[in-house]
């Protein structure tokens, strides 16, 4: 054979392995794997992110528990729902796989509900937005409504509309929602004055006519939610200031109370909402105290705070330490109380 004509097979045999490398570039991005530049095929992944508190720090890490992620598309129905939960939600970076075809999409995160234990939400599989609902577990009260003293679980809400980009070359693309806290702890303390013992048995506590108990797709309060909480914990203790040899000078008595409650919205309460009212009774049924308990939450807004609007500062905090005074008839000394550590003096307060 002659010298050209090996050229010229050579020259065949070259462009067939050039067509056939240029064939598996192009056919990697669909699904086939470069060895030095990985799988190029798009990802998306859904961070989170909880700094709507009173420290304006992301705290997703150190709260949250589990989180549960519901994809909706552009006609509402629910296309993709996901979960994840454990000690690798507090990794650095933690993110979720959305493995969704690109498009528009409206993302829902309810996160801490763990396996039901305090909140569940209701939606189907390619159920319509609207139909979401997170109800809180309660259990039948007097008179029918619903009750409940459970520790609630931290419950965290979030949403967005995304689209997720079409990226034929393949990629990564990251989308944050943003958390807040749907969960409050009330800790109420009731000290005697007079010196004389308090037994936590001789009260009880109570949140009465929150209508928090059912949310919706958008975190709003939804008609049917009425719900009484009630203490889940319940307690006596004294304390005193001694002097150099011991001897107490000064000692009070005190019963403390904890509740959870359910998200505290600002509301036109004209018509038929109520004001939700923190309730203290002696075991005879006879009140110690009600107050309208959002109203004084807010009387400890303070000053740092006034460029907040009201709900604002309700979602950022979620944590409420009340302290009342009582006589030695058990009777609420009502001129003034300790919240969260600021004491406020009730004369001419308008509530």
């Amino acid at each position: 054979m002659k010298k050209s004509s090996y050229i010229g097979m050579f020259r065949t045999v070259a462009s067939v392995i050039v067509a056939l490398v240029s064939a598996l570039v192009v056919s990697s991005c669909n699904g086939m794997i470069y060895d030095d530049q990985g799988d190029c095929s798009a990802k998306y992944r859904l961070m989170f992110r909880y700094d709507y508190n009173m420290k304006f720090a992301d705290a997703f890490a150190h709260e949250v528990k589990s989180v549960a992620v519901y994809a909706f598309d552009v006609d509402g129905n629910m296309v993709w729902h996901g979960t994840d939960r454990g000690e690798r939600l507090a990794a650095d970076g933690y993110a979720l796989d959305l493995p969704l075809p690109a498009g528009d999409y409206r993302i829902v995160a309810w996160c801490g509900l763990d396996d039901g234990e305090s909140f569940t939400v209701g939606v189907r599989s390619r159920s319509d937005l609207t139909d979401m609902v997170c109800t809180l577990n309660t259990e039948a009260g007097a008179g029918g409504t619903a009750y409940c003293d459970d520790d609630l679980h931290p419950l965290f809400y979030g949403s967005i509309d995304v689209t997720l980009p079409t990226m034929e070359d393949g990629g990564e693309y990251t989308c944050t929602v943003p958390l807040v806290k749907d969960t409050n702890v009330f800790r109420i303390v009731l000290q005697q004055m007079s010196g004389d013992g308090l037994d936590s048995n001789d009260f009880e506590f109570s949140i009465e006519g929150a209508g928090n108990a059912r949310l919706d797709s958008e975190n709003g309060l939804m008609e049917g939610g009425d719900v009484t909480y009630g203490a889940w914990s319940k307690y006596s203790g004294e304390a005193g200031v001694t002097d150099e040899d011991g001897t107490v000078v000064t000692g009070v008595s005190a019963v403390v109370a904890e509740l959870t409650v359910g998200r505290l919205m600002m509301l036109d309460w004209k018509g038929d909402r109520n004001r939700p009212v923190l309730t203290v009774r002696k075991k005879d049924g006879s009140k110690v105290l009600s107050i309208p308990v959002i109203d004084y939450a807010l009387l400890v807004k303070g000053k740092y705070n006034r460029e907040m609007s009201n709900q604002e500062y309700l979602d950022r905090q979620d944590e409420y330490n009340m302290t009342f005074f009582l006589d030695a008839d058990h009777k609420w000394l009502s001129a003034s109380v300790i919240i969260n550590s600021w004491r406020v003096v009730l004369d001419n307060v308008d509530l």
